[in-house]
């Protein structure tokens, strides 16, 4: 019978036979045995040991001293060190622990939780304090060390407090009570410190960790990257002779005789290809200033991977350029042929590009002639379309930008655009007037519908100039740059109507690509224009 009250808790059992004899008895180790006289072999026979493990034992640790079931030494409770510290040592347990900072009642205190406990002896239940408050009101009391909330009778959790020092405490794996143990205002920052310094280690250590595990995984890779490069060299080495051979052999009758320049020799002019270095970009991809290390300045032009050219196209310039030698003309001083790389290697012209100076709003007398490099189509596509629109903005009929499809009237086309900017010496790409959003091209229709043409010629052209040829030639120019290519006349109709005044004209008709300029601001004194695909395709061979 289990017996529970405000003045005592006691446990009492009888015996089914009253017959038997058994008594309780400690042993001079401590241990608690309870034994049955048996008849048949008139001897006291074992039946219980109550205190069989270590921690059994009633007060094993001494007051605030904690038995752990897996270490035959006693510990003190963090903030709690040895009251006898040299009986410590000769495994004597028995004067337990002291604090290490008295607490002094100031509202400083604080409370530290430990989980896992056997709850010590020497427990006051105060039934007349709640939960919420129990931690308060052991607070305002001086004399009370520790507290817990329990189910000690099995009839809810009530406001259990200990008001002496901490007896017969035990430490369980698993399972167990949870307690909070009153610490002094110096034992909570020391405590406190202590977290800190441990959240510092591990945040240090997983850091370090982490950068040793980049440095190494970088090893093993630029290790690996080393390897294979390395066994690529030989096999690459021998791949970009044998392009340049190639090269060489397909254009054996067109004796070539260029040098053949090494990658890293490129790369160390232009400094990696750096941004500074670039001064151009083209259809055939960007054009980068470099020196040779014997001091000759050159300018490389770099076949661009997303310009849709190929080595069909490299191979044209390479021809072309080498075979037109001129003091006007720049000159090309070899190429590069090295794994996926296509650069041309030319003399470097300080003074820039001839449009510069031709677009001069001083210097614009002279024609700008330059379409661009010629492309080739290759054979697996047929005379009237390609697969790849490339060729250099502004000059590309409507039918090839749309669609792919070439002819001899691709070619009317672009030379009508360059009659309009030779009168009015302006480029038709990037073209801009306050009044309207027409290219070049737009801008001399509207003109013409006007019949005010004469507004288009250039303002720098001289004035002794004949106006009847002038708008004979902007009438010719808006032949060549019809919409529809059946309208064009044919470049032997266009060399008749410039030789011969009595030749008849036509009257043009709707051109191509009109508007292709967008302002975004009327105040702005600064145009933003949009211009179609428009592209050169002129072509050095008959098609």
């Amino acid at each position: 019978m289990f017996v529970a009250n405000s003045d005592e808790v006691y446990f009492t059992f009888h015996l089914l036979d009253e017959s038997t004899l058994s008594h309780f008895v400690v042993t001079q180790s401590g241990l608690a045995q309870y034994v049955t006289w048996r008849n048949h072999s008139r001897e006291w026979s074992l039946m219980v040991i109550l205190n069989r493990l270590y921690c059994d034992r009633y007060g094993m640790c001494g007051p605030n001293g904690n038995c752990y079931a897996d270490d035959p030494n006693c510990r003190c409770l963090k903030g709690f060190t040895p009251r006898l510290p040299q009986d410590w040592k000769m495994v004597d347990w028995g004067g337990g622990c002291r604090r290490k900072y008295d607490i002094n009642c100031s509202g400083k205190d604080g409370f530290v939780k430990y989980n896992k406990l056997k709850l010590p002896d020497n427990a006051v239940v105060w039934p007349n304090v709640n939960i919420e408050d129990c931690k308060t009101e052991c607070s305002k009391k001086c004399d009370c060390v520790a507290y817990t909330l329990a189910n000690l009778h099995g009839n809810g959790s009530k406001c259990v407090v200990w008001l002496t020092d901490l007896i017969d405490l035990r430490d369980f794996p698993e399972g167990g009570e949870e307690l909070h143990i009153r610490m002094a205002r110096a034992e909570l920052d020391s405590i406190a410190a202590l977290k800190r310094k441990k959240l510092v280690i591990t945040v240090v250590v997983i850091n370090i960790s982490t950068l040793l595990l980049i440095l190494i995984l970088t090893g093993v890779w630029w290790y690996v990257y080393r390897a294979k490069r390395k066994a690529r060299g030989t096999e690459t080495t021998q791949q970009d002779q044998k392009s340049y051979l190639n090269f060489q052999e397909e254009n054996q009758e067109e004796d070539l005789e260029l040098p053949l320049y090494d990658l890293a020799t490129i790369f160390a002019a232009t400094n990696s290809f750096s941004f500074n270095s670039k001064i151009g970009q083209g259809g055939f991809g960007p054009v980068y200033k470099g020196k040779l290390p014997n001091g000759l300045e050159i300018a490389v032009k770099r076949l661009s991977q997303d310009s849709g050219q190929g080595l069909g196209e490299f191979k044209n310039e390479v021809i072309l350029i080498a075979k037109l030698q001129h003091r006007n003309l720049v000159k090309l001083l070899g190429l590069c042929i090295q794994a996926e790389e296509r650069i041309l290697i030319y003399e470097y012209l300080p003074n820039k590009s001839l449009d510069n100076f031709i677009f001069d709003p001083i210097k614009r007398k002279l024609l700008p002639w330059n379409f661009g490099i010629a492309r080739i189509f290759g054979g697996e596509q047929t005379e009237e379309k390609t697969r790849r629109i490339i060729g250099t903005y502004g000059y590309m009929s409507p039918e090839y930008a749309m669609s792919g499809h070439f002819s001899v009237k691709s070619d009317v086309f672009s030379f009508g655009v360059i009659v309009l900017e030779i009168i009015s010496g302006k480029k038709n790409w990037g073209f801009y007037h306050p009044d309207h959003d027409y290219n070049l091209i737009g801008h001399a229709w509207k003109l013409w519908n006007e019949g005010s043409c004469l507004e288009l010629i250039d303002t720098m052209v001289d004035e002794s100039l004949s106006i009847n040829e002038v708008i004979r030639c902007i009438q010719v120019g808006l032949l060549c740059v019809q919409k529809r290519k059946e309208d064009r006349p044919t470049m032997s109709s266009v060399v008749l109507m410039l030789s011969t005044e009595s030749a008849e004209l036509s009257q043009p008709k709707e051109p191509g690509f009109v508007e292709t300029s967008v302002k975004t601001d009327s105040s702005s004194s600064h145009p933003t224009s949009y211009t179609a695909n428009e592209m050169t395709i002129t072509n050095i061979d008959g098609r």
